[in-house]
């Protein structure tokens, strides 16, 4: 089986912003499986689309109330997107949302779902607590933990934060972490898979999800006969 393709900050290529409107737009007319986005949370506890806690002039995004955040605006023009903004634009595909700043999970799952159905959303966090309170109070969610460096217990991390995903960079997937991970039910998946050579590797090892800045170039090497295929995305139900 091969594994999903994530537009990583919803990128297709470079061709617009990350984390923009325009480049969602793009990426879902790729033959991909969905997105991954950045979720921060503005002062007065609104949840924008924006990955670096600072704007070019130093200003903090955690210190702007909404009203302020507003007004500041991508290369393309576009204002930062809200949460809301971003999932109604999200027509098709899994959306994998990366927990930033002072994101409050819970908060942030309540508003997605009052948007998307709970097999569209996957969420994940560097704060493995508040993954951990976010399974306890809403079950019926994909949950993953994301991690910088190779783990030496890597399954256990998984369960002491109640998830079944281990998020981690292309570069720190090797061979053991990925068979511990599926041995006790989970699952690894990876960001910063740019290369097609190392894409194809990462499903050999059994990778579930890919997170690529060039997601129909990823897609299009990853991708198996068409006969295994249709039988994943009717069997296994990640396929969205």
């Amino acid at each position: 089986m091969r594994p999903l393709v994530l537009a990583h900050r919803a990128n297709a290529g470079g061709r617009h912003p990350e984390n923009s409107i325009a480049a969602l737009r793009a990426a879902l007319r790729l033959p991909i499986d969905g997105i991954e986005i950045d979720v921060a949370r503005s002062a007065d506890g609104r949840y924008f689309i924006h990955h670096d806690p600072a704007f070019p002039d130093g200003t903090i995004l955690e210190d702007l109330p909404a009203s302020r955040l507003r007004k500041r605006r991508l290369s393309n023009g576009e204002p930062v997107p809200t949460l809301e903004e971003f999932l109604e634009a999200a027509v098709r595909g899994l959306v994998f949302l990366d927990l930033k700043q002072s994101c409050v999970p819970v908060e942030l799952a309540d508003r997605a779902l009052a948007l998307l159905p709970p097999e569209r959303l996957f969420i994940s966090s560097f704060w493995h607590p508040g993954i951990r309170d976010l399974g306890k109070r809403r079950p019926g969610l994909r949950l993953g933990v994301t991690v910088e460096a190779r783990l030496v217990r890597p399954a256990e991390a998984l369960r002491a934060a109640g998830a079944r995903v281990l998020v981690l960079p292309s570069s720190c997937a090797d061979r053991g972490t990925v068979a511990e991970v599926r041995r006790a039910g989970g699952e690894v998946w990876c960001w910063g898979v740019n290369d097609a050579r190392e894409g194809r590797a990462l499903a050999r090892l059994g990778v579930g999800a890919l997170v690529t800045n060039f997601p129909e170039r990823i897609a299009a090497q990853s991708r198996p006969p068409s006969a295994d295929s249709a039988d994943r995305s009717t069997s296994s139900g990640r396929r969205l």
